[in-house]
């Protein structure tokens, strides 16, 4: 263990400083600004604090979250919005985790999608129909509004993303001025700004329905990266830029899919359909040309502000953005630990969270290690501060500082259904 302890501290605080990008912003968020929003047993949308000591329960007993919606925090992390299924309709509600109350900004015809908060935590995007709409957070005006496209609209709903390291696709860019959809029955991808005219047609690609890894923003949200197939069927990667309305695109060759890893800076990451872990400097640097980022064999990739880490059999290692330039990313790789069971890790503000060849969760911060027979799974909170398990089936938080756990609600509960603040 002390070798462990000594490796790991060594190399995560190195490796973690360059690629979190974090200098001056402390490691562990208070412990009262941690906040974990579940689904119990009752299929009641619960909200408890990290250290268990704050608990509402947000929804009535007898109602039911509408999918694909369900809900989704402000970017503030103060209040949380979600869809209530009420037979024909949903009701629209934000909750004020301050006051432990909610006010309905809307009643809307059942089949919505969406539930996008802007960045500015003014609204939340809904899709019905052929209308997109921001509805204002706090008194349910509508804000914007794109209409007359041909239904149905599908946009990205974030409760029915990954929860944790896989890329999380979003309908609106990061400074929620610009919006990518899909629209009509062969779900034809459209990407534009978002003014209320119609976005212009993007590249000639059609998808399933609010397909997984797709709507990929770059950091400064000037492109968008999103996957779909071709009049031929065959999957193609297409990266627009928003203001030029240029597309640069990959043609996989086949009908297998490609898939789209997520953003670093302006450098995409993508595997192609010969199975390699690509970089490119999108749109500006030709797909084709990307650079071999990760081995082949990489698996549960998490990409990062300054880079990527992922796992090859028992190890996890990363490695920084910067390599696409030099072209030697293979030769820059560092393993952070060696004894990783095949199961997704997570890292955040230099806390890092796996599964052990034990069966162990284990939690490390460079200075503390912990690990947690029984557990499996485990969602770490912004900060790093708590980590959420699935413990004998039941949903307990751990304190990555001191190692203790909190059991926050007994079996069955499915951690896909747990998101933090």
């Amino acid at each position: 263990m002390r070798k462990f302890l000594m490796n790991v501290r060594s190399v995560l605080f190195m490796v973690m400083s360059l690629l979190m990008l974090t200098i001056g912003i402390a490691i562990h968020a208070q412990a009262n600004s941690d906040l974990l929003a579940y689904v119990n047993s009752s299929q009641q949308l619960v909200v408890v604090s990290g250290d268990g000591g704050f608990r509402w329960i947000v929804t009535n007993p007898g109602e039911f979250l509408a999918d694909p919606v369900g809900y989704t925090w402000s970017p503030d992390g103060d209040r949380i919005f979600f869809a209530v299924q009420q037979g024909g309709s949903v009701s629209l509600r934000v909750g004020d985790v301050n006051t432990q109350s909610w006010n309905e900004i809307a009643n809307v015809p059942a089949g919505i999608v969406g539930g996008e908060w802007s960045a500015d935590g003014r609204g939340v995007l809904i899709g019905s129909g052929g209308t997109i709409r921001l509805y204002d957070a706090d008194n349910g005006d509508v804000l914007r509004e794109i209409s007359g496209l041909e239904p149905p609209v599908v946009l990205v709903s974030p409760f029915s993303e990954a929860p944790n390291f896989l890329p999380y696709g979003r309908s609106l860019s990061p400074d929620g001025e610009s919006i990518i959809f899909q629209a009509g029955l062969n779900g034809r991808y459209f990407v534009g700004r978002f003014d209320g005219s119609v976005p212009t047609l993007a590249a000639p690609l059609n998808n399933d329905p609010a397909p997984r890894y797709s709507a990929l923003w770059s950091d400064d949200g000037s492109a968008v990266a999103y996957w779909g197939y071709d009049s031929d069927g065959t999957s193609v990667i297409a990266v627009t830029d928003v203001d030029s309305q240029t597309t640069v695109t990959l043609d996989s060759g086949r009908a297998i899919p490609v898939t789209l890893l997520g953003w670093s800076g302006d450098v995409l990451v993508y595997r192609d359909s010969a199975n390699r872990v690509l970089a490119a400097r999108a749109p500006d640097q030709p797909l084709e040309s990307g650079v071999q980022l990760l081995p082949p064999d990489a698996l549960d990739i998490m990409v990062v502000n300054g880079g990527a880490l992922f796992r090859t059999d028992s190890a996890i290692q990363s490695v920084g953005a910067s390599c696409v330039d030099t072209g030697d990313c293979l030769d820059r790789l560092n393993v952070l630990v060696n004894d990783a069971a095949a199961m997704p890790f997570e890292v955040r503000f230099g806390t890092i969270v796996y599964t052990a060849q034990n069966g162990a969760v284990v939690t490390s911060d460079g200075l503390n290690v912990f690990a947690f027979a029984g557990a499996s799974a485990g969602v770490l909170s912004p900060g790093g501060a708590y980590v959420a398990l699935d413990l004998n089936g039941g949903l307990s938080i751990a304190n990555t500082l001191d190692g203790s756990v909190t059991e926050i609600a007994p079996a069955p509960i499915i951690l896909d259904g747990v998101r933090w603040n």
